[in-house]
């Protein structure tokens, strides 16, 4: 199973999360977001939306069907998928295929599989492959020293990587998925300070069927949190506040089983839903924060929220389901809303 930051999956994608970004405006443009009508045409000019259909067919045994579109995959998406392995007879054996077909798809992906690849697919697929396992190690660590150590290595092969993709995209467009578009999405999710940049690009890629939408929706959700209207819910609904700055330090607040408690009794309100509001001496404190590790932000911000979604699964579920608010402050410290 793919990995990135933030509990969010890219792997095979389902048709319902492109329903997701329809409509999703804020501050974003129609450049950025995707309208019904490419939802409908991508299901069927994509091969994440011939996988599903592939997928579909296979589970209602029309094997005749699935195997046609699942032969129209890309042997280089099912190599992201397959995590680059040389058989692809594991992932399909899922799949209710044609002996002739399954032959001619294990056929197909063998030989992509050994073609000679281009410098940008080796490069990008170099640069996803440093990123999975640095931060699968700051997530995994045991000791501060280690921890240090990983966090140090991922800050500087993420200036790296970032580097590159951003020049190789200002001089060649998007890659096509023959130069590792699949492993540049990863590469682009991570780095925040440009997603304004390859959103409407992303966009343009999708349709191209060389970007999941998944990237593109991570992309458009993680922004549309950014430009989340702290204000008008202060208006808007009643809430409680609690102290959570004993996050910044990476510990779990002492009042965590009062948080839980009243999540819990709020969970029948349908507008339910929790704020974190960063307060520093300046905004910019907040990305130092953020970006200084991110792994160890994230690790402690998952736990935090994984402590709170059992107690009202259906209005929080992981750590998207959080707003982040930098507020200017003299002193430095993080508040739970709870709004309800």
């Amino acid at each position: 199973m793919k990995q990135i930051t933030l509990r969010v999956l890219l792997g095979a994608i389902l048709l319902n999360t492109f329903f997701d970004c329809v409509g999703q405006q804020s501050t974003l443009t129609s450049a950025d977001t995707l309208t019904l009508s490419d939802i409908n045409y991508l299901e069927k000019h994509s091969s994440a939306g011939y996988l599903f259909l592939a997928d579909s067919l296979s589970k209602a045994n029309d094997s005749i069907n699935a195997s046609e579109y699942l032969k129209k995959v890309d042997p280089y998406y099912l190599m992201y998928l397959n995590d680059n392995q040389p058989s692809i007879n594991s992932y399909i054996s899922k799949f209710s295929l044609t002996t002739k077909s399954r032959l001619q798809i294990i056929d197909n992906y063998s030989k992509t599989y050994l073609e000679p690849k281009s410098e940008a697919y080796a490069n990008l697929l170099k640069m996803y492959e440093e990123d999975q396992h640095y931060r699968t190690s700051t997530n995994n660590c045991d000791d501060s020293f280690s921890c240090a150590e990983f966090f140090r290595r991922m800050n500087r092969t993420d200036s790296i990587h970032f580097l590159y993709l951003f020049d190789f995209v200002n001089k060649n467009g998007w890659p096509t998925l023959k130069d590792g578009s699949m492993y540049a999405s990863l590469l682009a999710i991570h780095d925040h300070k440009h997603h304004r940049f390859y959103m409407p690009i992303l966009k343009k890629a999708v349709m191209k069927g060389d970007v999941e939408i998944s990237a593109l929706k991570l992309i458009i959700g993680w922004n549309l949190k950014l430009n989340y209207n702290f204000k008008t819910d202060l208006l808007k609904y009643k809430y409680y506040i609690y102290d959570v700055s004993s996050l910044l330090k990476r510990q779990l607040p002492t009042s965590l089983q009062k948080i839980q408690e009243r999540i819990k009794k709020l969970c029948s309100y349908d507008k339910l839903h929790v704020a974190l509001e960063f307060e520093a001496p300046t905004a910019n404190d907040f990305w130092s924060w953020f970006d200084k590790n991110p792994a160890s932000k994230n690790m402690i911000l998952n736990k935090f929220m994984k402590e709170l979604s059992p107690k009202c699964p259906k209005h929080i579920n992981e750590l998207w389901d959080a707003y982040y608010i930098p507020s200017a402050s003299k002193s430095t410290s993080m508040k739970l809303y709870i709004f309800y």
